[in-house]
């Protein structure tokens, strides 16, 4: 997938439940108010930059291919 963003959109609430982690534990770990990984978590960030894409991937302790790698599955659109 292309859309950094998107991609974000889709994989953080997956991560972010497999580490049993919930946004206020994740925004304080990046140093963010809750509201900013909220924003991350439901789209309502157009663009992520560098530095909020390397305190997500630390605080989740994870690489950034981790959080980019998605791929949704089209109906009818073979892979």
């Amino acid at each position: 997938m292309t859309d950094m963003t998107g991609a974000v959109r889709f994989r953080l609430p997956e991560i972010m439940k497999a580490k049993n982690m919930r946004q206020n534990e994740l925004a304080r770990k990046m140093g963010v108010h809750k509201q900013t990984v909220n924003r991350l978590v439901s789209g309502g960030v157009h663009q992520i930059d560098l530095e909020t894409l390397a305190k997500l991937c630390d605080a989740l302790s994870i690489r950034p291919e981790d959080l980019l790698e998605y791929s949704p599955e089209v109906p009818g659109v073979s892979q």
